[in-house]
């Protein structure tokens, strides 16, 4: 089982060298093109999946990423959120 965890414990690694990567380049960049480049970059993902499988393709990404969203907040905002900010 250990080898199965070191497997994944170095998966997670070099999902997090992908992820500090594309954050250093969309830093750079206003909203608008954050979207722009995002909504191209998932559009790929999903093309890839076969057209049967598309939608449900699509509901598991929105699933994990909603799943994220909270540690994602926590980096943005480390101090707190912005003034008048509301949560859902």
């Amino acid at each position: 089982m250990k080898q199965k965890t070191d497997r994944d414990a170095a998966y997670l690694r070099h999902i997090e060298r992908i992820v500090c990567i594309c954050k250093m380049v969309l830093a750079h960049h206003d909203e608008d093109e954050q979207c722009a480049a995002l909504t191209e970059l998932v559009a790929n993902y999903i093309a890839i999946h076969h057209p049967a499988i598309r939608e449900e393709a699509i509901e598991t990404f929105v699933k994990d990423m909603r799943r994220h969203i909270p540690a994602a907040e926590a980096e943005l905002f480390p101090d707190g959120y912005p003034e008048g900010w509301a949560t859902q």
